[in-house]
């Protein structure tokens, strides 16, 4: 486990940044319904399965979004 936010952050930061990270990153919102509706008509289960592998890919994207916001903080100075 993450000791810190910090080091969470840190090693998500390392892990995405790379080429193999990227293309993962972009597989995962292909396949994990980021562009797409996760409704399914007449099974709910299945939508809420979907919302929950959406909703991952969302955190992971959120703390990528929260990082170059920080760069971008620090830059401006």
């Amino acid at each position: 486990m993450f000791k810190t936010d910090t080091d969470r952050l840190e090693t998500y930061k390392r892990m995405f940044a790379t080429d193999d990270g990227k293309q993962v990153l972009e597989d995962l919102k292909e396949r994990f319904h980021i562009e797409t509706m996760t409704f399914v008509d007449n099974n709910r289960d299945l939508s809420f399965v979907h919302e929950g592998q959406r909703s991952v890919v969302l955190y992971v994207l959120h703390l990528l979004k929260e990082e170059k916001q920080n760069q971008q903080t620090i830059a401006e100075g």
